[in-house]
């Protein structure tokens, strides 16, 4: 390995692990292990096979862990280590990198071996806190290290390798490598990747042999086959049993090589795609006479004027507008196409389909504009410009936060129109007070990692477990509404995105302090 390959192999690992991100995941990690492992007495159990669970020992801890991994890690991980060639574009280096004379495969495969470091890192920490788990739960204190560490090398560093492979991919499609390939990753996860990762692990393997032992054990649970992995609240006693760790076989092996090959397959394709920062010529501006382009521009130059008249009150109301325009800039027609289609039909479509899905969806097409609000300065490398204007922050927060607001009202006009028009009332308060939330969150989200990947993380995992499944504590908006208000939950989320709101004021004047 050529010394300058060590050299930007030792200096992309320390810029990495100085970042907050880096620290926060780590904590979250070992918090996350901690949940993996309820004590005997709680009411949730994370892995149940056949109605049982093994004792605490090391060949259950390692197993269980390693179950647990190859579910969560992937979406937890990838956010992690993706966005690390954008941050030489956004530092600006990428230029200086490029007239080096590092080649783009040895720059991949440095970023793509730091990756792999700092996950094996996250993947250590986890396994010293199981090891710790045991020892506080004392079910069984001998502690076998070898039946904790091997099922994590077999099933989850092999998974980390693809992990890695698939980010850097990631980055070097251009339509992928920012929010869009965010957004498209985490729906991918929850729709596809998981079932395949599970069936193709090799752990299944394990758990098939598990079954055996029960059923040895316990013959009536012989013609059982349920297998729970998750945080799952049981009605009936979840029974304990001695294991002893599992037998390695070749079955095992083979059940994980697609997932190794396929690290060596996406690490070869980004290598293909990437450009190495070669910036192709200004492009052509094109004056498109397209009939769509024409009606769009005359629509929203109508709009301009209507809007521009409403809002020269004060100077706030201006800034708002202005806050506005920088939000929708550059958008695609294709967006605009999209959101008026979905207006049309939060006028037509039955109440239940318009709580349900019409208005959620409407808000998550904004999920890429709202990201970035509260870190928009630092994105575009503009604190230190910022910092010697005299303005105030807490006006400037309000501002974005209310054209954030107002962005997703206009989203979902047609539906608002009809709830008004038909006495919906309680259904109106949830959406003023779900796109309050909404911009808070990300505002907040922005301001304190500052970046706009937490947002994009977080909001579609709310949205998918929220509206869209009808969780009644996790539905921000109140698919139910009856049901929603009995509990209070529009008053819970209000109360927390005042909370949110505070929290994310406090960090900007502490960013801004501090450029």
């Amino acid at each position: 390995m050529s010394n300058v390959l060590i050299a930007s192999i030792k200096a992309d690992f320390k810029q990495r692990v100085r970042q907050s991100s880096f620290v926060i995941t780590l904590l979250v990690m070992a918090l996350l292990t901690v949940l993996f492992f309820p004590a005997p007495s709680a009411e949730y159990q994370t892995l149940v096979i056949n109605g049982y669970r093994g004792i605490y020992n090391s060949a259950w801890i390692g197993i269980c862990l390693a179950s647990l991994n190859i579910t969560l890690l992937p979406i937890i991980c990838f956010y992690l280590v993706k966005n690390t060639i954008n941050n030489d574009r956004r530092l600006l280096v990428s230029e200086l990198i490029a007239a080096t004379p590092v080649s783009k495969t040895h720059y991949l495969f440095s970023k793509w071996l730091v990756s792999v470091i700092v996950l094996s890192a996250v993947m250590m920490v986890m396994m010293t806190i199981s090891v710790l788990m045991q020892l506080y739960f004392g079910e069984a204190y001998a502690i076998d290290l070898w039946q904790i560490i091997w099922p994590q090398l077999v099933f989850v560093f092999p998974l980390l390798l693809a992990i890695a492979s698939i980010a850097l991919f990631f980055e070097t499609v251009p339509w992928l490598r920012g929010g869009l390939g965010n957004v498209a990753y985490f729906f991918i996860w929850v729709t596809t990747l998981v079932k395949l990762i599970a069936s193709g692990s090799g752990i299944s393997v394990i758990h098939a042999q598990i079954q055996r032992d029960i059923a040895t054990l316990y013959p009536e649970t012989a013609l059982d086959s349920s297998i729970s992995i998750g945080t799952s609240l049981s009605e009936n006693e979840v029974l304990t049993f001695v294991w002893h760790g599992a037998t390695i076989s070749s079955e095992i092996f083979i059940d994980v090589l697609p997932i190794t090959l396929s690290s060596v397959l996406f690490l070869i394709v980004a290598i293909i795609l990437f450009d190495r920062f070669t910036h192709s010529g200004a492009a052509v501006s094109k004056t498109s006479n397209h009939f769509i382009d024409k009606k769009l521009s005359l629509l929203g130059a109508s709009f301009d004027v209507i809007f521009k008249k409403m809002t020269n009150i004060s100077t706030f109301t201006r800034q708002v507008r202005l806050e506005l325009l920088l939000l929708i800039k550059g958008l695609s027609k294709y967006w605009y196409i999209v959101i008026i289609g979905l207006n049309i039909a939060q006028i037509f479509v039955p109440l239940a389909t318009l709580n349900q899905a019409i208005i959620p969806l409407s808000w998550l097409m904004c999920v890429l504009i709202l990201s970035p609000i509260g870190v928009r300065s630092h994105l575009n490398n503009t604190d230190s410009l910022l910092s010697y204007c005299n303005f105030s922050i807490n006006k400037q927060a309000l501002s974005v936060i209310s054209a954030a607001i107002l962005l997703l009202l206009l989203t979902t006009s047609g539906g608002l129109i009809r709830l008004l028009v038909t006495g919906e009332l309680l259904i109106v308060a949830q959406m003023f007070i779900a796109t309050f939330f909404i911009s808070v969150l990300a505002f907040t989200c922005a301001s304190l990692t500052k970046t706009n990947r937490t947002f994009e993380v977080i909001y579609p995992a709310l949205w998918y477990l929220g509206p869209l499944h009808a969780s009644l504590y996790l539905d921000y908006f109140g698919v139910n509404s009856q049901l929603s208000w009995q509990a209070n939950i529009p008053i819970y989320f209000l109360g927390i995105a005042i909370l949110l709101f505070v929290i994310g004021l406090f960090k900007s004047h502490r960013n801004y302090a501090v450029s």
